[in-house]
């Protein structure tokens, strides 16, 4: 059963010199933790600059105009990219596919993707813009994105993000895991932000790109962080439920989709700490004002055109979107991360109330996941257009965590079962192997254009016959060259520079 108030020993048993070690040796940890998948994520290669493509103009455009027009850059390096178009006397209009001239004289143009995904951007380009100041040719953002080579801003912002979901999930898992000795305890936690690291969409999409996903991913992570912390006992309450709803809102205002996961925790607090409900709605109203602030004095209107809810909602094909979300060859969940199965045995043994966590939190993550499936089911486009398998399933990260926690707790166990540690080993074995592929061989993106692309035949989702896990391997067959297996081009244009 798990408690929900730490045991305070004896004044007499306190050996504060302990435990200052052990403090001494966590934040160790977690440091060479941050380090260790910070590396791996800037040295991987594969950069998958698609949605995100605007991300590094919008940021630039408000760090140095103070505001999200991308009328300064060239329109040619703007073609084929998501954009809204504000004319006078029009509503403001989406182009999935912008082309010169798709605008009148006096328009303005926006990244169709939400600006606050920018700002995650704004740290490396400011970097940037000062090693230009000091003239360093290779950091000049200007040309960066007039050519539309943006790798190094988009992964080193990608990487830093997702290096900092990484860790907040290796922290909740530590609070979470309170009834382990210490040092078991640690490494366990250790090892929790590993297998999210290497074994799930977090390497192989998350950190290649600043698809919106990954801040939101972030901001989930840090809202799950202070609710295991409430539910633990642990910590100041008020300051972790402004957290929360701060966190949640952010979420919200980079991914619409996030509300799911703001709306079982809000069930949450209500059930289980009703006096916490009001700070929660003032850390979002801390938030979600700025934003909506923004937007009106942008765009006229409070939400953006990327909020519409008209994106989901689309029940003829649900039934094939849910199924493809899980077991598609070339986009199911359960193929890319089979490690997610330990997830699934981990939210049984907690619905019954045999794990770590409260079961309250157990039941609001399993309803979370349940209902973000559902989302992506009835989206119009569920098989996440070009990326490398599940992207849109990459949102339950950090309630995959949380249900897998019990599992996490006996593995880490002196009496671990055999048979379960050796199934875990093997399951984490293949995550790592599909998600390297997508870090680190280009051929892998290529897929969603060759040999058609497949938002014109979403049916290629299901081809079994033609793996997007394996085209570097492919390649490698018919060319007998390492480099090309990781570095290859496309013979479709696909931006992946």
């Amino acid at each position: 059963m798990a408690t929900t108030e730490a045991t305070v020993p004896d004044a007499a048993e306190v050996d504060p010199d302990g435990e200052r070690e052990a403090g001494r040796r966590l934040r160790r940890s977690r440091g060479a933790l941050f380090a260790l998948v910070l590396a791996v994520f800037v040295t991987s290669p594969v950069v998958t600059n698609a949605d995100s493509y605007l991300a590094v103009p919008t940021a630039q455009s408000m760090l140095l105009h103070h505001d999200l027009g991308l009328d300064e850059y060239p329109r040619a390096a703007l073609e084929g990219h998501y954009v809204v178009i504000d004319e006078p006397g029009r509503e403001l209009r989406f182009v999935r596919d912008y082309r010169q001239g798709d605008e009148g004289p006096s328009a303005l143009l926006y990244d169709y993707f939400p600006w606050t995904s920018a700002l995650f951007a704004m740290p490396a380009v400011a970097g940037l813009e000062l090693l230009g100041a000091v003239g360093v040719d290779a950091a000049d953002v200007d040309e960066m994105i007039t050519s539309g080579e943006m790798g190094v801003p988009q992964v080193a912002s990608a990487a830093l993000v997702t290096a900092l979901a990484v860790l907040a999930l290796s922290m909740a898992a530590w609070e979470g895991l309170e009834r382990l000795p210490a040092r078991r305890r640690r490494r366990a936690a250790f090892a929790v932000g590993l297998v999210v690291a290497l074994a799930t969409p977090a390497w192989s999409t998350l950190s290649r790109a600043l698809w919106n996903q990954t801040p939101a991913v972030l901001l989930a992570s840090v809202a799950v962080l202070a609710a295991v912390r409430l539910a633990m006992g642990r910590g100041r309450p008020v300051v972790l439920a402004l957290v929360l709803g701060a966190s949640l809102a952010g979420a919200f205002t980079v991914r619409p989709t996030m509300a799911v996961l703001g709306g079982v925790l809000a069930v949450w607090v209500t059930v289980t700490h009703r006096r916490l409900l009001g700070w929660c709605a003032v850390g979002a109203v801390a938030v979600l004002v700025p934003f909506l602030a923004v937007n009106l004095a942008t765009f006229g209107q409070p939400l953006l055109v990327y909020h519409d809810s008209g994106r989901i909602g689309h029940w003829s094909a649900a039934a094939e979107g849910a199924l493809g979300s899980l077991v598609a060859p070339n986009r199911g969940l359960l193929v890319f991360s089979p490690v997610v199965a330990l997830a699934v045995l981990g939210a049984i043994w907690g619905m019954r109330d045999r794990g770590p966590l409260p079961k309250g939190l157990t039941v609001a993550a399993v309803a979370g996941c349940l209902l973000h499936l559902l989302v992506v089911a009835t989206s119009e486009e569920w098989w996440a257009g070009h990326a490398f398998g599940p992207r849109f399933t990459a949102d339950l990260l950090p309630l995959l965590v949380l249900l897998a926690l019990p599992v996490v707790e006996v593995l880490a166990s002196p009496a671990r079962p055999r048979a379960l540690a050796t199934a875990a080993l093997a399951l984490v074995a293949v995550s790592v192997a599909v998600h390297s592929q997508g870090a680190w061989s280009k051929p892998t993106a290529c897929w969603n254009a060759e040999p058609r692309d497949v938002n014109d035949a979403p049916e290629r989702a299901w081809d079994a016959d033609d793996l997007q896990v394996l085209r570097g391997v492919a390649r490698l067959a018919d060319t007998g060259s390492p480099a090309e297996a990781v570095l290859g081009r496309c013979r479709t244009h696909e931006r992946n520079q």
